[in-house]
């Protein structure tokens, strides 16, 4: 179980390296699960600022999203589910 744990953790640091964020007038934050949907939103020009993982089941825990948040370029953020 240790073992597992610490594998999420080293999985959780890789997908949470972040780019350079530009100061926005609208954030959008998305809930995204599975790499290629995260790797077409990183790309596609969408506009979006962070990527929450959804996970299988698209539950993200509020801690995430909170985080998300308030971390994002600006004070008016959209959430999106994709």
């Amino acid at each position: 179980m240790d073992n597992q744990t610490a594998e999420w953790a080293s999985k959780r640091r890789d997908d949470d390296e972040s780019t350079e964020v530009v100061p926005s007038e609208i954030a959008v934050v998305a809930v995204a699960a599975g790499d290629g949907l995260k790797n077409l939103m990183k790309s596609a020009g969408l506009g979006v600022t962070s990527i929450v993982d959804g996970g299988d089941t698209m539950n993200s825990s509020v801690a995430d999203l909170l985080t998300a948040v308030e971390t994002a370029p600006s004070d008016h953020v959209i959430l999106s589910k994709q």
